[in-house]
């Protein structure tokens, strides 16, 4: 599931973070202003540029429905007269934050393990944030796999609430326990120690001219908002 959503040539992975992380506090503090649109369409186009389009699609597909209902939801809570000024500011704020996140899930999750062995980071660190980016993608999965077992021998929860325990529960515990079984082994086979340091990279990550063409965008924004703010 994840893999749709990555792209052949990523950004540095503290590049993705950082953009990530500005565009969503900045983009916060003039959410309330009309330049808050044109920093919408900016971002979306930085992100076609650095070769982010099919991500971008992709994601947008999924967060904008939910603009959608989440404006819809504030008109209704608001009551009459309708103001849809304070409907778009909450369903852009939305909008915002699925477009901060598509650096970062388009992130190939052995970039940024590879990034932080080479800035030395510990150990213990860096598997956690690896088995953290890769959990959620990994139940995610999970859970379609055993959803389309029940499809193929006609269980629906719909119809069978009661199934939910045997058919969906009980295969998603054993799931998870032979994944976790298999990530120790795997682990103790390759002799991963935490103690131990020096650990060297097969494919080290580097800083290119692509990465500091986006950071130059990313601060031209930065400045931008800056100003407005």
């Amino acid at each position: 599931m994840i893999e749709r959503l990555l792209v052949k040539k990523p950004l540095y992975p503290l590049c993705c973070i950082a953009f990530s992380a500005a565009m969503l506090i900045g983009g916060l503090f003039i959410s309330k202003r009309p330049s808050f649109a044109a920093l919408l369409v900016a971002i979306c186009v930085v992100y076609v540029v650095f070769g982010y389009g099919r991500p971008l699609i992709r994601c947008m597909a999924v967060v904008a429905p939910v603009c959608v209902v989440v404006g819809f939801v504030t008109l209704l809570v608001h009551g009459t007269p309708w103001d849809a000024a304070l409907a778009l500011q909450t369903s852009g704020r939305i909008f915002l934050l699925g477009l901060c996140a598509v650096p970062t899930i388009s992130l190939p999750p052995v970039n940024l393990t590879r990034c932080m062995t080479q800035l030395g980071c510990p150990r213990v660190l860096t598997l956690g944030t690896l088995v953290a980016v890769r959990f959620l993608p990994t139940i995610a999965g999970e859970t379609l796999r055993i959803r389309e077992a029940m499809t193929t021998r006609g269980v629906r929860l719909t119809l069978n609430p009661s199934y939910a325990y045997r058919a969906f529960l009980v295969p998603f515990v054993m799931r998870l326990t032979g994944i976790s079984d298999v990530l120790a082994l795997s682990l103790e086979t390759r002799g991963f120690d935490i103690e131990s340091g020096g650990a060297t990279v097969f494919r080290p990550v580097r800083f290119a001219a692509r990465d500091a063409a986006f950071c130059t965008a990313m601060a031209a924004l930065v400045v931008w908002m800056a100003v407005w703010a």
